[in-house]
């Protein structure tokens, strides 16, 4: 089975620890973001495809064409393209229609006995994690039979207002048909990989994944909490 980490941002928001090195490569005590992601795979997990953009060579250079016994591939983000959306399409042509992969972002880390769990339920959908966030992020609406309905936006006029809702966590187990899929633009242009799947869930049904454990690194703030672990 396949995973593919989004690893072509900048992470402008990290600067200036990222001048130099690509976020996936952020330094965490003996480790970096990708290492301790690539670690945290399920076992099933024997293929790796790396999207690039940012500093390509640094991460190709870093982490070489196998890690443990995990063949690693890479793809390409075109320079022009922006978004979730936009680095996935570019492992398409690595991934047959119906095969299942895993997909991940740099900057998320997950426990390793969840990505399991997911893995093995074999269902197409995202991951989804209970938390404290600011109301400008949307929440996940969830139906009784446990699928994706939408995104719920809060009402709060202050948008930095922490709120307790179910987020969704950037973790997806997908297969070969989205890449059919007509991709939805953010208002920034950038080509969203959340939105693209929840304009299509009458047809491709996401299952949500419920998780407890999810550290994102976005921020200062998010580093210092993963250093403290």
């Amino acid at each position: 089975m396949k995973a593919i980490i989004l690893a072509g941002g900048q992470g402008s928001r990290l600067r200036p620890l990222t001048d130099n090195i690509p976020k996936a490569l952020l330094p965490i005590g003996d480790t970096t973001l990708l290492d301790m992601i690539l670690t945290s795979l399920p076992a099933r997990i024997d293929t790796v495809i790396i999207t690039t953009k940012y500093l390509p060579e640094t991460i190709k250079a870093h982490t070489g064409n196998s890690y443990g016994n995990r063949t690693i591939l890479y793809a390409a983000q075109p320079e022009e393209s922006k978004g979730t959306w936009a680095a996935l399409f570019c492992t398409k042509d690595l991934i047959e229609k119906d095969e299942q992969f895993l997909v991940l972002n740099c900057d998320d880390l997950f426990n390793k006995e969840e990505l399991e769990r997911v893995v093995a339920t074999q269902t197409i959908g995202m991951g989804v994690t209970y938390r404290t966030m600011p109301a400008k992020y949307h929440g996940i609406s969830i139906s009784e039979e446990g699928f994706v309905r939408g995104l719920e936006r809060h009402p709060h006029p202050d948008r930095e207002e922490l709120v307790e809702d179910t987020f969704a966590n950037g973790l997806y187990l997908l297969d070969g048909r989205v890449f059919e899929f007509s991709p939805v633009a953010q208002i920034d242009g950038e080509l969203g990989l959340p939105q693209t799947l929840l304009q299509h869930i009458d047809s491709y049904p996401l299952k949500a994944h419920q998780m407890i454990h999810w550290n994102p690194c976005n921020s200062f703030e998010d580093l210092e909490k993963i250093l403290k672990k």
